[in-house]
């Protein structure tokens, strides 16, 4: 009886001891190295001798400079991952473009017969209402005019003193 009681509770605390475990291996064990290898290395540049500021200038520049190597290389990355994909998108669409293409064409025809139907009746009477302006003004032109106008006016056009 005491066994079985014993392994109901190990049973309970059974995965509070993974969940342990793994922290450990995936949390605590990696913050700690980390830790010690950043000690290590202010310890190294502490003993290290001081050398001046050029020194110091590159190793800011190279602290600066990989990060940011890093971002652009996942920016390269993501740029040729979107090129490939463009391309398989490009070589997968001919054919539902095309039907695209043609219902569109369609469209287009039927949007331009319903707007030319649809403009007729204004554009006709502002035609022929611009056309018999312009009649009117021909002829009122022609019987109106006086041959001595007529007559300056030529001379004025053709450089001549009136």
């Amino acid at each position: 009886m005491q066994s079985q009681k014993v392994k109901k509770v190990a049973q309970r605390v059974s995965p509070r001891a993974g969940y342990r475990r793994q922290m450990i291996r995936m949390v605590y064990i990696p913050l700690a190295l980390g830790t010690l290898a950043l000690l290590g290395f202010g310890l190294w540049a502490w003993k290290a001798p001081l050398g001046d500021a050029s020194v110091w200038a590159d190793i800011a520049l190279v602290t600066l400079a990989v990060p940011l190597f890093f971002v652009g290389l996942v920016q390269l990355a993501l740029v040729v991952g979107l090129a490939i994909g463009l391309q398989k998108a490009i070589q997968a669409l001919p054919a539902p473009l095309r039907q695209v293409d043609q219902t569109l064409w369609r469209v287009r025809r039927a949007v331009r017969r319903g707007s030319d139907l649809a403009a007729k009746p204004l554009i006709i009477p502002a035609a022929a209402g611009g056309a018999l302006r312009q009649g009117v003004q021909i002829l009122t032109s022609i019987f109106s005019a006086r041959p001595a106008e007529d007559d300056a006016i030529a001379g004025h056009a053709e450089g001549h003193p009136g």
